[in-house]
């Protein structure tokens, strides 16, 4: 009992809360180069994003809960590689992302006019959202004081629904990468390393339910409080397709975890305790947070569902009562 909670402990401890990207520093070539011939081996279709936009883990100032947490990164260690593959697609989406592009797949980006990227401007903070959700709430979803907090500034409260839309996409680009890397481990008969990998997607999958409920709580405000930005924000197209398109394959991932006990067989036991644990505490209360807002957020797909109904999944286990 005590070894399995110390490794319980280690492995939550593993899940970052924030990263920033430290300016002036000088990638070396190797280092580049390495991440992207484990990312061919991997999850090639995330290639041509690393080669543009590459963010470099020892860019990085990662808090984990409200300490910092120091990166040595070593391309040439393979179990780093590894641990912050997820983390590296993240933090390149941000890199690839502006008020110009919002990258939602590889295959996927969408850019804004010149009337959207001036409402981007004009996006009231995300703290006001705060209204929304009981103290029981803040507390219990993991990412809302990282990422609603009061006098957070994280571009995802100074830039409003538009910064809300950059981490979601940057979560589920690095759910999708790291399942990508599960299947071709699979693929190449490497069980330990697809477990590694679905380990990492286990410990960001729920942002699904995080986000959706931030940017549900979002559009209520403006609906209740802001009319005639929220008549603009209907009128944002990219943002609307954006957000349909990268909840679709957000839930495909969640999917693919689901199904993972049948292609893991025995070996799903490993990862069994991780993610019955996650989604107990902090699944649930993000689920429950989520669902009081699904008149907005069915409103805001609804006219671009049919277009992206292909990135949905066979059956979709995020639809919960």
């Amino acid at each position: 009992m005590r070894t399995a909670l110390m490794g319980f402990i280690f492995c939550l401890g593993q899940i970052p809360l924030f990263s920033f990207t430290k300016p002036y520093y000088q990638c070396p070539y190797n280092e580049k180069s390495n991440v992207i011939e484990f990312c061919k081996l991997y999850a090639a279709a995330y290639v041509p994003l690393l080669e543009s936009n590459y963010s470099s883990p020892n860019t990085w100032t990662r808090y984990v809960g409200d300490r910092l947490s120091p990166i040595t990164f070593n391309s040439n260690n393979k179990n780093q590689l590894l641990e912050e593959f997820e983390t590296i697609i993240h933090e390149s989406t941000h890199q690839k992302n502006s008020r110009d592009v919002v990258y939602v797949s590889p295959q996927v980006e969408f850019y804004t006019s010149t009337e959207e990227k001036n409402l981007i401007l004009n996006c009231f903070k995300s703290e006001r959202i705060g209204e929304f959700f009981s103290e029981e709430q803040k507390e219990s979803i993991f990412r809302f004081k990282t990422y609603i907090g009061l006098n957070n500034s994280n571009t995802s409260n100074v830039y409003g629904i538009w910064g809300l839309l950059d981490e979601f996409t940057a979560y589920q680009n690095g759910c999708s990468a790291s399942l990508m890397a599960y299947e071709k481990a699979l693929s190449l008969k490497d069980t330990a390393t697809a477990l590694i990998f679905i380990k990492e997607s286990i410990k960001t999958y729920f942002a699904y339910f995080e986000f959706r409920a931030f940017i549900g709580a979002y559009l209520k405000y403006a609906k209740e409080y802001e009319a005639d930005f929220y008549q603009e924000l209907l009128q944002f197209t990219a943002l609307r397709k954006a957000f349909t398109l990268n909840s679709n394959l957000f839930l495909s991932s969640h999917y693919k975890i689901n199904q993972s006990v049948k292609r893991l067989k025995r070996h799903y036991s490993s990862i069994q305790w991780l993610y019955e644990y996650n989604q107990k505490t902090y699944e649930k209360p993000a689920v429950a947070a989520m669902n009081a807002f699904k008149p907005e957020l069915e409103a805001f797909s609804a006219p671009f569902e049919l277009e992206y109904a292909w990135a949905k999944p066979s059956s979709a286990p995020a639809n919960k009562k």
